[in-house]
């Protein structure tokens, strides 16, 4: 046929293809024919190489992972993947604003033009859990962490009526929890209300963050049984002596030479040998809960001073004690101790879906335990118990207030050189809370709290010294309050506190405040 000549060959078909004879000469195969079998050769080689490659190992594709609720435990914790850990991370953001008060939302005895009602906080605390599950159950891995900037204008510093701000960042909780065992820094044992429910911090009753060690026992599913090996530096409150007048002070002397130089005090308290020990037992029922705690608190004197080092009179080492040098004994050790009981009834009238109504109160006594009954900041070991009060605790665990011109002094014990003894101090105090809820978004908590402080022994005294600066008394601090809260969102709250505080020392007139705060806080 004329025309073009397809150039579309095969290269392999191309080749000639000799018999013998027959030099020179070769066949030329029709296109169709070469391309189908050179199509079937390269099918079966591809066969070939597949049957092959099925003899070597292959690689999978890994399987695709997803993040699971944890729904044994409470909601927000997530199952990290390949693990069987479970995870919950969360938090929030505080504004605290305070008129007629520190920061804390306590009062302002103060009543000045050298120093302001007005007081805030900002703070985030950032809160990891974590639950590991191990051959005894779940374990527990708890930590949180507060980022507090705060002006408490309570006081003066340098002449300057305002505090400036201040910034820290401090550990609230850090603990290991295994087959019902307890390791590291939390709420005490000891602790029943607190401030639960609360923007105020009430000055009565217990209300301590301290490092632990502590055994859980449930008892029946309703009964559980916990003791506590708790650090004693934050609970233990000065040792007190009276002079020769029976007058109480604080009495402060140096120490000779072969005495520690720690700057001991007369009558302060001296190095602690043992821990706390806290017992609590508790029955929860649907119906709310009751608690009965305990508490044993060493109270240890140091060196107290007595003839030859600022006491009047000489007096020869009183039996039992152990001899110092240079006008200095030792008393003897006191265990002091710690009761209380609690209770939380759920009551009918919330209007919430899922909270009830509650009434909550305590009620505890201590001898040589004054911690127990008065909370001086949760999270402080010599905190300030009143707005505008210098050197409360430490050194000499007194509270100043400057415009009354009059210490009050607070103390586990009293000593008294004239006799050798340590009385322990007496104290009692008493809440009563409630909680209601107007609406779902809507809730309001009332209360009010009472504590009474008596020195035993020769500390029961009213009268001031010739300087009229201390008076070694009894006293009492009675706290109301009332706040009402707005939540629109399940996690935002918004509240306001108003409280009233009355501080009456024994033969001196009371002091009486007011404190208003406002707080916004969302958690996440």
């Amino acid at each position: 046929m004329g025309g073009r000549r397809s150039n579309h060959f095969v290269p392999a078909c191309t080749s000639r293809t000799r018999f013998a004879g027959t030099e020179g000469f070769h066949v030329r195969v029709p296109l169709q024919i070469c391309a189908r079998f050179c199509l079937a050769l390269s099918a079966a080689a591809v066969g070939v190489n597949a049957a092959d490659a099925a003899d070597l190992p292959t690689r999978k594709s890994p399987e695709r992972q997803f993040v699971e609720e944890c729904t044994d435990l409470l909601p927000g914790f997530y199952r990290i993947p390949g693990t069987d850990t479970c995870v919950r991370i969360g938090g929030y953001v505080r504004v605290h604003w305070t008129y007629g008060g520190p920061a804390g939302a306590g009062p302002n005895f103060v009543w000045s033009r050298e120093s302001s009602l007005n007081a805030s906080y900002t703070r985030a605390r950032f809160d990891f859990d974590a639950r590991p599950m191990t051959e005894y159950g779940r374990a527990r891995i708890h930590a949180q962490v507060r980022m507090t900037t705060d002006t408490d204008g309570s006081g003066v510093s340098g002449g300057v009526p305002w505090t400036a701000p201040s910034n820290s960042i401090s550990l609230q909780t850090a603990i290991i929890q295994l087959a019902g065992w307890t390791f590291g820094y939390r709420q005490s044992v000891y602790d029943y209300l607190y401030d639960r429910y609360l923007i105020l911090t009430p000055f009565v009753g217990s209300d301590r963050w301290i490092t632990q060690i502590a055994y859980q026992a449930k008892l029946t599913p309703e009964l559980t049984a916990t003791v506590s090996m708790e650090d004693s530096g934050p609970r233990r409150y000065p040792i007190l002596q009276v002079d020769s007048l029976g007058q109480l002070l604080p009495g402060a002397v140096t120490p000779p030479n072969s005495v520690p130089p720690l700057n001991y005090l007369a009558g302060v308290a001296g190095k602690s040998l043992m821990p706390e020990v806290v017992g609590r037992l508790q029955y929860t029922g649907t119906w709310g809960d009751v608690a009965i705690m305990g508490a044993l608190h060493e109270v240890r004197p140091a060196y107290a001073a007595v003839a030859g080092a600022g006491f009047p009179v000489s007096l020869a080492p009183f039996p039992g004690s152990n001899p110092g040098t240079a006008g200095f004994i030792t008393p003897d050790t006191q265990i002091g101790f710690a009761v209380q009981a609690g209770i939380t009834l759920k009551t009918p009238g919330s209007a919430h879906p899922r909270l009830s109504d509650e009434i909550l109160g305590e009620v505890g006594f201590s001898r040589g335990a004054l911690d127990y009954v008065l909370s001086c900041g949760g999270n402080a070991s010599n905190g300030d118990c009143f707005g505008g009060v210098t050197g409360s605790r430490a050194p000499f665990g007194n509270f100043l207030i400057s415009q009354h011109n009059f210490t009050v002094l607070t103390g586990d014990a009293v000593f008294n050189p004239a006799s050798g003894a340590v009385d322990l101090t007496d104290a009692w105090t008493a809440q009563v809370r409630y909680r209601h809820f107007w609406a779902p978004t809507w809730r309001s908590v009332v209360g009010v709290g009472y504590t009474k402080v008596d020195f035993t022994g020769p500390g029961q005294i009213s009268s001031s010294t010739a300087t009229g600066v201390f008076v070694g008394s009894d006293f009492s601090v009675l706290q109301g309050y009332a706040e009402l809260y707005w939540s629109p969102y399940s996690d935002l709250d918004l509240g306001v506190s108003v409280s009233y505080t009355r501080f009456d020392p024994r033969g001196t007139k009371d002091v009486d405040s007011v404190a208003t705060t406002l707080r916004a806080q969302w958690s996440f």
